[in-house]
């Protein structure tokens, strides 16, 4: 059997990346395949040099920076590793242009989007693969019926506020100010386009287009306040329709204490900041759970699955992937993040209507289960590996 190698770097993210590696690990050990790790809290990581002239099928890490470490003589250390490196990102790839672009011998990346994907493929030749993978979650240990569950809506995620990110693009020079504010106005019309698309559109009325061509994954990282930009305001829309419409609304994660608009309204309780691994108890108990997209217009968010596998019902604007695995209104609620009160319209009537709404989460718990457990995912990525 396999021998796989995960490193456990750093615990960001409500420890999600811890979560996704061991969770990987433990379906991949199931399938009766041998699983290392490096983790940095348990050894220094000048330690990693130990692991040179071994031996992987496979060396895994989430949103990673080890293609960018070297040894003294300034060769790459995972060069000295005999193994395939498969560096799973789970934001835009501008996020990771730091990485990327490094000419490693033998890396791979798996990232979330359809377009991420071509993304990559386009703009880093040297990477030798690019894949899809999406990751899930897990149905909570307490199974809670539906009409018993204590929250009605729930939100789990950190809070932006899109009024500091204005602050922050006044701070950078006046040609990138620029450019990202017209990325901003492009994306704000056109809710199907990601940062990379936008700016392309920009590109032909910038002067000197040729120089951003030419240096073109490293002006669509200095568009990164676009992405986050265009995130947060997405989330506040979304968000505050919910509040207009009197739905009752749970919200956890890190900073929701400074979303004024919301959070000082009688119909929102905000819970204080939770490890990854206990939001699907959350979810558990919850009757409906929302999920707004990170621009991944042709991808997947682990939000969606994890809903599904505690029978939440999920209310999530569209992507094109999900669209093809799930059907509207039988296994989940596609809302259209053009328009925001859409997502309050649905979840009004799935408030009103149980029967309905116990019938979506049922209907999703199901088509999870079968399709988007851990176990699933370790057999899909045992076949992404080059051999």
């Amino acid at each position: 059997m396999a021998k796989y190698l995960f490193f456990k770097l750093k615990a960001v993210s409500y420890q999600s990346y811890l979560y996704f590696a061991d969770s990987l690990a433990e379906s991949l050990k199931r399938l009766g395949d041998t699983v290392l790790f490096f983790d940095s809290e348990k050894e220094p990581l000048e330690n990693m040099e130990r692991l040179t002239n071994e031996s992987f099928d496979a060396i895994f890490d989430f949103n990673s920076a080890l293609p960018k470490v070297t040894m003294d003589d300034d060769t790459y250390f995972l060069d000295h590793i005999d193994s395939p490196f498969y560096n799973i990102i789970l934001d835009h790839p501008l996020y990771h242009h730091d990485s990327l672009k490094h000419k490693l011998k033998n890396m791979h990346v798996l990232c979330l989007d359809e377009r991420h994907a071509k993304y990559i493929k386009d703009n880093y030749p040297h990477i030798k693969s690019v894949e899809l993978f999406a990751m899930t979650g897990q149905t909570a240990a307490k199974t809670i019926p539906y009409k018993d569950r204590k929250y009605d809506v729930l939100f789990t995620g950190s809070y932006t506020s899109s009024n500091e990110i204005l602050d922050a693009l006044c701070k950078i020079p006046p040609f990138m100010q620029k450019i990202t504010l017209d990325v901003i106005d492009i994306m704000k019309a056109d809710a199907s386009l990601q940062v990379h698309e936008a700016l392309n559109t920009v590109l032909p009325e910038i002067e000197d287009s040729d120089i951003i061509l030419e240096h073109y994954p490293l002006h669509v990282q200095g568009c990164f306040l676009a992405d986050t930009f265009i995130r947060a305001y997405k989330r506040e829309e979304v968000l505050k329709t919910l509040v207009k419409a009197d739905i009752s609304l749970t919200l956890c994660g890190n900073g929701w204490e400074k979303f004024k608009d919301v959070a000082s309204k009688e119909n929102v309780t905000i819970l204080d900041e939770i490890p990854f691994s206990d939001t699907f108890s959350l979810m558990q108990n919850s009757k409906i759970s929302v999920n707004i997209m990170p621009i991944f217009t042709h991808g997947t968010h682990d939000r969606v699955y994890s809903a599904c596998l505690n029978s939440s019902v999920c209310v999530t604007d569209k992507s094109s992937i999900l669209e093809k695995q799930f059907v509207d209104r039988q296994d989940i609620c596609f809302a259209d993040i053009s328009r925001p009160t859409s997502f309050s319209d649905i979840i009004s009537d799935l408030l009103l209507s149980e029967e309905k709404a116990v019938a979506i989460s049922s209907n999703g718990f199901i088509y999870a289960d079968k399709n988007h457990t851990w176990d699933s995912r370790a057999n899909t990525l045992k076949s992404l590996i080059i051999q």
